[in-house]
């Protein structure tokens, strides 16, 4: 999933630096790009800081005696449930709001080419 995902973006934010181009005249597929890898870096620090504050809020296993730990397996259980459910509806949510289709990118890459051919 990882890796499909990861292709995906990558053409989403192609997709988006054309459009953005057509918008403005200018390529920044430096800066869309660029972004794109500080949010990848900004979710892998989040990622770490919530997998502490689960590890926190459950309790290290190696502590307490063997009665609480299937607890402590239940809280592990129960907190990654809740945080898959919340992050992947966020991601979808981000996703839905992409609206760039086919058509519409045929459409962006004519109008490229067309503003190209009258400026060469």
């Amino acid at each position: 999933v990882a890796i499909c995902s990861a292709a995906l973006v990558s053409a989403m934010v192609a997709d988006v630096v054309e459009e953005s181009e057509l918008n403005t005249g200018r390529r920044s597929e430096g800066v869309f790009f660029a972004a794109r890898s500080f949010i990848d870096k900004s979710v892998s620090g989040l990622g770490i800081m919530l997998s502490a504050l689960l590890i926190a809020w459950i309790g290290r296993p190696g502590e307490g005696d063997p009665a609480q730990r299937a607890e402590m397996i239940e809280r592990l259980g129960a907190g990654y449930a809740i945080g898959a459910v919340l992050l992947y509806s966020i991601a979808i949510a981000c996703y839905g709001r992409y609206r760039i289709d086919r058509a519409g990118h045929a459409a962006n890459l004519s109008k490229l080419a067309a503003r190209g051919s009258a400026a060469g």
